[in-house]
C-alpha cells in the first residue's frame, strides 16, 4: 500500500495491527456477485475501532486542529494525491470551505455563509453546550432549529437594511457581521448578489468519520473493483459524500444506499425487484461495481473526471445537451464550470452539482491528511 493510497485502516495500525490484514483475508472469500452481509466480515472484532481515538466524542465532537493542518492538506504538501486529483486553482476555496465542513466543524455547528463565495462565512452556530443541556434529542433539534430560524431572519433583515441604506454608517451587529465578512472576498459584487446567496451548512466532521470507520471493511474491495474496471481508486470516497457510508441511507427522492442509486438509474446496473425483495443497491459491493460502470460511461462521454464525477450527481443527459458538454473545451479548468462566476455555456447548475467536486476533492484531502 503506498504512501498516496493509504487507507483509514493504515492509519489505525499502530494501535490495530491485525485489522488490515484480518480485513485482507476475509475480503479475499467475500465476493460482490452476492449481497454483502456482516458475516463475511464475522470473524473480525471491530470493537477496538470504534473505541479507539478516532471515535471518541472528543475527536469526533471538540477536534484540536491548527490552521496549518489545514494549509497542509489544501496544498498537498506530502504529495499524497494523485496529479489527477490536484485542486484547480478556481476551486480553492469552495474546496477550503467544504474540507472545513468535513474535518472541522461538526453536526453540533452551523455555518453561515455566501453559496457563491464560501470563503464568506457571516457565522458559525456553536450548538455543542445546547445538546448536552438540552433535556433529550428532540427538545436540543427544536431550539437548534428555532435559533437557526432567527438568526437567519437577522440576517435577511440587516442585508434588507444595507440593501436600502448602502452608506450606512451606524450599524448593528449582523450588518458588522455582513460588512466584515464581505471583506475577504475576492470578487466585488453588488450587495443584493451577495444577499440572494445567503446559505446554512451543517458540519459533518462526526459524521465523515463514523463513515471512514464504517467503511474500513469494504474500502479495500471497492479499491480493487474501481481499479479492476479502469475507475481511479480515488473516487470510491465519493460514498462518503453521498451517504456518509450508511448502509441503510434512503434520501427524501428515494437515493438508496452508500451509492445513493435512484431506482431509475439503479436499474441500469442493478437487481431491484420490490416483489422478490430484492434490492441491490443496498449492497455495497454489488452498488460499487454499478457506480464505477456509471462512473466510467460518464467519463468516456465527457472525456474527463470531474465532469464524469459531476454527472454522477447530476445526470449526464444534460451535460451532454450542453455545448460545453459537448465540446469539452472547458475541461483543463473545472473552475469555469463549478467557481464563483462560472462560464457554463447554458449549462445550469444547482448548489448540490455545483458543489459536488469541490466536496469530492474537499473529502479525499481530508481522509489522505
Amino acid at each position: 500500500m503506498n504512501r498516496g493510497r493509504r487507507t483509514f485502516a493504515a492509519l489505525l495500525s499502530f494501535s490495530l495491527p491485525f485489522l488490515a490484514a484480518a480485513l485482507s483475508s476475509s475480503f479475499a472469500r467475500a465476493a460482490y456477485d452476492r449481497p454483502f452481509s456482516w458475516s463475511d466480515v464475522g470473524e473480525i472484532d471491530l470493537k477496538p475501532v470504534f473505541r479507539s481515538f478516532y471515535a471518541s466524542e472528543d475527536n469526533l465532537l471538540d477536534p484540536q486542529i491548527p490552521a496549518s493542518a489545514f494549509e497542509l492538506a489544501l496544498a498537498d504538501a506530502d504529495h499524497r494525491i494523485s496529479d489527477e486529483f490536484a485542486i484547480p486553482k478556481t476551486l480553492t476555496k469552495a474546496v477550503e470551505f467544504w474540507l472545513h465542513i468535513y474535518a472541522r466543524y461538526t453536526t453540533r455547528e452551523v455555518v453561515i455563509f455566501d453559496d457563491r463565495h464560501p470563503e464568506v462565512v457571516y457565522e458559525v452556530l456553536d450548538f455543542r453546550p445546547l445538546s448536552k443541556s438540552a433535556r433529550n434529542r428532540v427538545a436540543y433539534e427544536i431550539m437548534m432549529e428555532r435559533k437557526i430560524a432567527r438568526v437567519r431572519q437577522h440576517y435577511k433583515s440587516a442585508f434588507a437594511s444595507l440593501l436600502a441604506n448602502p452608506k450606512k454608517k451606524s450599524l448593528n451587529e449582523y450588518e458588522s457581521k455582513i460588512k466584515q465578512a464581505l471583506t475577504v472576498c475576492d470578487h466585488k459584487h453588488p450587495m443584493a448578489f451577495h444577499s440572494g446567496n445567503l446559505r446554512i451548512q451543517r458540519g459533518q466532521r462526526d459524521n465523515i468519520i463514523k463513515g471512514l470507520l464504517a467503511a474500513e471493511a469494504f474500502f479495500p474491495k471497492m479499491e480493487t473493483i474501481f481499479d479492476d474496471l479502469g475507475v481511479p481508486p480515488e473516487i470510491t470516497r465519493l460514498a462518503l459524500v453521498e451517504s456518509s457510508f450508511n448502509i441503510h441511507a434512503v434520501s427524501y427522492a428515494g437515493a438508496t444506499g452508500v451509492w445513493q442509486f435512484m431506482l431509475k438509474s439503479g436499474l441500469e446496473y442493478l437487481k431491484i425487484d420490490s416483489g422478490l425483495k430484492v434490492d441491490e443497491r443496498l449492497s455495497p459491493l454489488k452498488s460499487t461495481v454499478a457506480a464505477a460502470r456509471l462512473l466510467k460511461r460518464n467519463r468516456k462521454v465527457l472525456r474527463n473526471w470531474p465532469f464524469a464525477i459531476t454527472a454522477y450527481n447530476h445526470g449526464l443527459r444534460t451535460f451532454v445537451q450542453s455545448p460545453r458538454g459537448r465540446t469539452g473545451k472547458e475541461s483543463l479548468d473545472p473552475g469555469n464550470l463549478f467557481g464563483p462566476c462560472p462560464k457554463n455555456g447554458g449549462l445550469k447548475l444547482g448548489w448540490a452539482s455545483r458543489n459536488y467536486y469541490a466536496e469530492f476533492l474537499a473529502v479525499l484531502h481530508a481522509e489522505k491528511y
